[in-house]
């Protein structure tokens, strides 16, 4: 699994966006990777992922995460804090 996870760093980083984006959208998009293609439980792993992205602010998230249509992520912006407030 974790040797995976810089690809999928990668992917999802280069698929968000300053735009709000659902994390299910997010996952169907890295999910679409060639690189990818076959790995077991990868719509977990990359859900994952979008987690620990947030955490170390790499993207900003807000509502439920946990809820995958629900949640929404994009990319930091500089003087704005991780939950869409001016730093």
């Amino acid at each position: 699994m974790s040797e995976h996870n810089d690809t999928i760093d990668a992917l999802i980083l280069t698929a968000a966006s300053n735009e709000w984006v659902k994390i299910a959208v997010m996952i169907s998009k890295v999910f679409e990777a060639p690189a990818l293609a076959g790995i077991d439980g990868l719509a977990q792993m990359v859900a994952e992922r979008v987690y620990i992205l947030v955490d170390h602010g790499r993207l900003a998230s807000q509502g439920n995460m946990r809820r995958w249509r629900e949640g929404e992520v994009r990319l930091l912006d500089k003087g704005i804090d991780e939950k869409g407030g001016v730093a």
